[in-house]
């Protein structure tokens, strides 16, 4: 099943769904970052 809803609609979701969600808090932060951050001694 296809979704008929425009980039544009999408884009407004979601910074809508983004302002109304409550801060993170320092624990959350921390957890996002050490999952983004990059493995010391991968290569690419």
């Amino acid at each position: 099943m296809a979704y008929k809803h425009s980039e544009t609609e999408l884009e407004k979701y979601v910074a809508r769904v983004v302002a109304t969600a409550p801060p993170l808090t320092s624990e959350q932060a921390s957890r996002i970052a050490s999952i983004l951050r990059p493995y010391v001694g991968a290569t690419a």
